[in-house]
């Protein structure tokens, strides 16, 4: 989104000097928020090259926490980029399914997470705050220290990373009006 001044320089050339002179100090009034990461492109796809490690960098990049809700998180890149920012000290917490594709529960009989066959075991075992759900979460939403959200089609395997045998056409948006944030952590919470 457009800053104030950006959407109002044009129309100031047309208008009073007094409502010129009210615009420029609602303008400086505004509360500047502090941009914690620079977003340099708002787009991607899984065209653009190293799809894989622009998912994967932007898990680097976390400095204070990570919020994923993914319907599948099985990729190994992924799990190493998590195991990293838990050493970091990043809070990580993940929405994700005890449904396979048929709807049937993934415990593999085992209800303690006491081994790691299942991505959620795995994502605990990461020190992440798994959060799984008995409806099959379609949505694929990153949301990095509550300043930035990739919007995504891609479920965090091989094949939406473009590593996989059948590799799908996938989207990205990092996204970081305040806004969208707010409403993208009330759906994650």
């Amino acid at each position: 989104c457009p800053a104030l001044d950006e959407v109002l320089y044009p129309l100031q050339k047309s208008l009073s000097s007094e409502i010129k002179d009210f615009l420029r100090l609602m303008g400086n009034a505004l509360p500047k928020r502090k941009i914690q990461h620079e977003i340099n492109k708002c787009f991607y796809s899984s065209m653009d090259d190293d799809w894989e490690n622009i998912i994967i960098d932007w898990l680097k990049k976390a400095q204070s926490s990570i919020q994923i809700i993914s319907p599948v998180v099985e990729s190994e890149s992924v799990f190493k980029a998590l195991n990293d920012a838990n050493k970091r000290g990043v809070d990580l917490q993940v929405v994700t399914s005890f449904l396979d594709r048929n709807g049937k529960i993934k415990d593999d009989g085992d209800k303690q997470f006491s081994a790691f066959k299942l991505p959620r075991q795995k994502l605990a075992f990461l020190g992440a705050s798994v959060r799984a759900t008995k409806n099959i979460p379609h949505a694929k939403m990153i949301i990095i220290d509550k300043s930035v959200v990739l919007f995504t089609s891609a479920n965090l395997n091989d094949n939406s990373l473009g590593k996989g045998k059948n590799n799908a056409i996938e989207t990205c948006v990092a996204l970081q009006e305040e806004t969208i944030v707010r409403q993208s952590e009330k759906l994650f919470d």
